[in-house]
């Protein structure tokens, strides 16, 4: 006969890219596209020059290669903020992926970029046009020790990013020009966010890692709910059916 436990079916989140998370949700105001170009108008000379000269070929590859950005949408912010919340509370495994590690870090109370063209200008890489460039890992996080690596290699499919971080939040991972590019809860087993689309990078190792951890964690997730939901039907008196 079969067991009456049943551990719940929501083990582990996963939140996706897509689109820009509403700057409300952190207590901004929107910024016009008037308001970008001004900021962007800020930089000095020189890197006007090297935008000029580099942007629009990485404009059009960026373009060709990206996931779609469908604006704000609002709906979908409440609906993963509960996610979140329920994720959070139960102690579950979240992997965040480019906007989802946006949304992670604004649920902890950070805030972000919400154009990266304000804060540097992309500088150009000899080898490749692909959207691809280097991070460096902080030695001693948990996403440290799943990539196995100091630096690695990873696409660059976004225009926005983590500003401040939340509270409760580190960095993991950073490129050269400061952005951020990963955070992580350090008191949790698996709360990390990825600015990457680790997803499109299954030919490289360190990044079917990450997703192996996630499943790991999960299973985990399963079993140790499982044994508390065993715990309070044994507690409560509840006979459990005999196999056979």
């Amino acid at each position: 006969s079969h067991s009456t436990v049943r551990g719940p079916r929501n083990n582990g989140l996963v939140l996706g890219g897509g689109a820009d998370v509403d700057p409300a949700v952190y207590r901004q105001e929107r910024l016009s596209r008037a308001e970008k170009q001004e900021l962007v108008r800020g930089r000095s000379k020189w890197r006007w020059a090297l935008s000029v000269l580099v942007a629009p070929l990485i404009f059009v590859v960026r373009r060709l290669s990206s996931v779609p950005h469908g604006g704000i949408d609002t709906a979908r912010d409440g609906m993963e903020w509960r996610l979140l919340e329920h994720a959070h509370r139960h102690d579950l495994p979240v992997l965040g992926i480019c906007r989802g590690a946006q949304l992670m870090n604004v649920f902890f109370g950070g805030t972000l970029h919400q154009d990266l063209q304000s804060f540097y200008v992309e500088t150009a890489n000899p080898w490749t046009v692909l959207p691809r460039k280097r991070i460096s890992v902080v030695a001693g996080t948990h996403l440290s020790r799943w990539l196995e690596c100091e630096t690695c290699s990873v696409n660059s499919l976004h225009r926005q990013a983590v500003d401040a971080l939340g509270p409760g939040l580190v960095a993991s991972a950073s490129e050269p020009t400061g952005v951020i590019q990963a955070i992580e809860a350090p008191d949790r087993e698996f709360f990390i966010g990825v600015q990457w689309h680790p997803e499109y990078l299954p030919q490289r190792r360190e990044q079917r890692r990450l997703f192996r951890q996630l499943v790991s964690a999960a299973r985990a997730s399963q079993q140790s709910s499982r044994e508390r939901a065993l715990a309070e039907q044994r507690a409560q008196g509840v006979e459990q059916p005999q196999g056979g």
